[in-house]
């Protein structure tokens, strides 16, 4: 309804050097949208999430983003 869909993708996924897999820990209060590093946690507690580096990303995509949204934590 804002007239943005045809200018932006979005992709959830971790950023990294290289792309692949990185297990993380849903942390916050209550899981509040954010992953921390394993630690000592265990595997039953992890979650895949898919990485990737700003290079295998642009390759993905076909293009160069213009901008890119990255929300730290």
């Amino acid at each position: 309804a804002n007239g943005l869909a045809d200018r932006l993708t979005v992709r959830r996924a971790a950023v990294g050097r290289t792309p692949g897999v990185t297990r993380l820990v849903a942390g916050g209060i209550e899981s509040a949208g954010y992953y921390v590093p394993p630690a000592d946690h265990p595997a039953r507690e992890r979650t895949a999430v898919e990485t990737v580096s700003i290079d295998s990303l642009v390759a993905d995509l076909g293009w160069a983003p213009t901008h890119l949204k990255i929300d730290v934590e």
